[in-house]
């Protein structure tokens, strides 16, 4: 594997890490952005090797939905409020969500690199792991949100490494599906705010009557 690309994968997996680390949702949809950039990179170098005019269509597919409209529909619809304040209540200190992180990180990385004998799939098994993670110990359902988006982006990882398998028309129903169904959390997100004035997903299943 190239070195530029070794060493995009290994950005991709410090923007994830970055993703699980911040505390506002400004900060993490940056990283998601700088995720996507990186992404749509690799995909260009792909596609410079398939020689399709074709496949150019589907990369600009995930530029406009992924990078511009995702992003935009986050910020347009999540309550201001959510944007700058920072959430400090999560599972794990932030000391413990680092480490756990780069735990997480590294051993998909290593594995797919080495029992895989595939950078590319230790990029994606680490992104994966993270972004779970991500979910998972987060309360705050716009860091929630980006984690799903990181999980999501490791899947892109495998269609840029079977760009010659897939149908133009696959690929842009599946940036479409995960456009519609970011914009369906955003607005669940946006109605249990407006109801119950509440950040939290663990102090909204607490709520009782």
């Amino acid at each position: 594997m190239e070195l530029l690309t070794l060493w995009t994968i290994v950005i991709l997996l410090l923007t994830t890490i970055w993703i699980g680390m911040a505390r506002e949702t400004r900060l993490a949809s940056g990283g998601y952005i700088l995720q996507m950039l990186f992404i749509l990179i690799l995909y260009a170098r792909n596609i410079e090797g398939l020689r399709d005019p074709l496949l150019w269509l589907s990369w600009a597919g995930m530029a406009i939905i992924r990078l511009i409209g995702v992003p935009l529909i986050i910020r347009h619809y999540l309550p201001t409020l959510w944007w700058k304040e920072r959430v400090m209540q999560d599972l794990l200190n932030p000391q413990g969500a680092a480490f756990l992180f780069g735990i997480l990180a590294a051993t998909g990385f290593f594995t797919g690199s080495f029992a895989l004998s595939s950078p590319l799939a230790g990029g994606v098994l680490g992104m994966l792991l993270v972004g779970l993670a991500i979910v998972l110990l987060k309360h705050d359902p716009s860091k929630q949100i980006f984690g799903l988006l990181t999980a999501d982006n490791s899947v892109d990882l495998i269609l840029i490494n079977l760009l010659d398998k897939t149908t133009l028309d696959a690929e842009l129903a599946i940036y479409t599906s995960v456009f519609l169904a970011v914009f369906c959390l955003v607005l669940l997100a946006r109605i249990l705010h407006y109801r119950s004035d509440l950040r939290s997903t663990r102090e909204l299943s607490q709520l009782r009557g």
